[in-house]
């Protein structure tokens, strides 16, 4: 049963390690944090969405990502017309005022992880470093050189 649970942890980490190696080295592909309420309840605060290439996808129902001074706003798409995009938040009760142009679009919504965005943040302190950066890796490390050490002997 300890096996088990030390190959599970082991792949679990893996694939969250290739997740964040394949976003930080794809251009085309990113990770967000929500930071607002607009989206409810398709999206919430600290939900991460991964936003993929638009090209060819943008039509009425998409939810699309795009930046309005320097702000990055993950509305949906309400109607697509003459190369210009009204967008709505699901939570608003009305379009947003401005449409956009398509050029604006950075990319579409893909999937979500729930609230990993507080992961994120809690990462970023020092306590959060300690216990979800170094605590894990010295404690995957620890397990490897035990099971060395078992066979050896």
């Amino acid at each position: 049963m300890k096996k088990v649970i030390g190959l599970l942890v082991v792949a679990l980490f893996l694939a969250f390690a290739g997740g964040a190696i394949f976003l930080a080295v794809s251009p085309d592909y990113e990770a967000q944090v929500v930071k607002g309420e607009s989206m409810k309840p398709t999206l919430s605060i600290n939900d991460v969405v991964i936003i993929g290439p638009a090209e060819g996808r943008i039509k009425p129902g998409t939810i699309i990502s795009y930046k309005v001074n320097g702000e990055l706003v993950i509305h949906r798409v309400v109607s697509v017309q003459d190369g210009l995009i009204q967008t709505k938040g699901d939570a608003n009760e009305d379009p947003d005022a401005e449409p956009l142009p398509i050029s604006n679009v950075e990319g579409v919504f893909l999937c979500k992880i729930p609230y990993l965005g507080f992961l994120s943040a809690f990462v970023r302190t020092p306590l959060g470093w300690g216990v979800l950066v170094i605590l894990p890796a010295v404690l995957l490390v620890g397990y490897f050189m035990r099971d060395m050490f078992k066979r050896s002997y």
